[in-house]
């Protein structure tokens, strides 16, 4: 109904999400038909989230990570929120296409998050890795990964295109530096 430009189905929608009525499970379709009917209505809706409460919707979350501009809009106005969070779940999804740049400040709560007991956490840190400009603190940050699947995303990210040529080195320099075979390989990637 929605797609066919129902409005009396867009307001339930959007009555419906403000209630925090609509299924956890709502699939990201129903909210993208709300974003592209009412885009200024989503962007409201998700500045308005309460990090410490929220219990992510998945359909929502879907939505987030499908829209750059979105996801870049969201993690900007939440990323201290998110890192000074007490709610697990909000560490759950990653950036998705969130494009963002880290302050000092951030880079180094960030760094503390890759000794995390909580993997979540853990994988929302290595997942920023490139984004840290500093190659001493990332460094630091790759001697706190234990587990070998953790030191493999760490470099990847490391290699991947968004990193710089700094960091890029770095990787490759740590990746022929494990004792691990399979992290060693990294070593050769471009």
């Amino acid at each position: 109904m929605l797609e066919n430009d129902d409005a009396e189905a867009l307001d339930w929608a959007k009555s419906s999400i403000q209630t925090d009525s609509i299924g956890r499970h709502t699939g990201s379709d129903v909210y993208a038909a709300i974003y592209e009917k009412d885009p200024d209505f989503i962007i409201q809706h998700i500045n308005q989230i309460d990090i410490n409460t929220w219990s992510p919707q998945h359909g929502l979350l879907g939505l987030i990570q499908q829209q750059p501009e979105l996801a870049t809009t969201f993690y900007t106005q939440n990323f201290d929120k998110i890192l000074s969070s007490n709610n697990d779940k909000v560490f759950m999804y990653g950036l998705g296409n969130a494009t963002i740049e880290l302050t000092q400040q951030q880079q180094s709560q960030v760094v503390e998050l890759f000794d995390s007991h909580n993997q979540h956490k853990r994988n929302f840190a290595i997942n920023l890795a490139s984004t840290i400009d500093d190659l001493q603190t990332l460094r630091q940050a790759y001697t706190k990964l234990n587990r070998n699947q953790d030191q493999m995303i760490f470099i990847r990210g490391l290699l991947s295109s968004n990193a710089s040529s700094g960091a890029a080195d770095l990787a490759r320099e740590l990746a022929s530096n494990s004792d691990n075979p399979r992290i060693q390989r990294l070593a050769t990637l471009q």
